[in-house]
């Protein structure tokens, strides 16, 4: 938590295909602006509450950096997206709904067939 307090934003650089991340997930939810190399699964996590960059590009990665050093406007709407996406899409309220609507379905397709 005193790393992500202190950091103005945070870089995933993904060099494989990614499923769903943890670690991305957690950086939503504590509402850091994110770098993020566009590769597997990224996007559909973070849809529009990340900055993209070619997982083989690390010009493209520094030049990511620099933006959001040098904009603290963009910095800031993308802390906002990132944590409104956490909330609506990962939060454990969330999940949790996800996860009964699992089971009760299993469970009427056993009683059910």
């Amino acid at each position: 938590p005193d790393i992500y307090n202190a950091s103005q934003f945070l870089v995933h650089a993904f060099t494989y295909e990614a499923t769903t991340s943890s670690s991305l997930i957690d950086s939503l939810a504590v509402g850091k602006a994110i770098i993020a190399t566009n590769i597997g699964e990224i996007q559909n996590t973070v849809e529009d509450a990340a900055l993209l960059v070619p997982s083989d590009n690390v010009d493209a990665l520094a030049r990511a950096m620099l933006d959001l050093i040098e904009n603290p406007k963009k910095r800031v709407e993308l802390e906002k997206k990132a944590r409104g996406l956490a909330e609506e899409k990962y939060s454990l309220l969330m999940l949790g709904g996800k996860m009964d609507e699992a089971y009760i379905k299993a469970i009427k397709h056993l009683i059910h067939g």
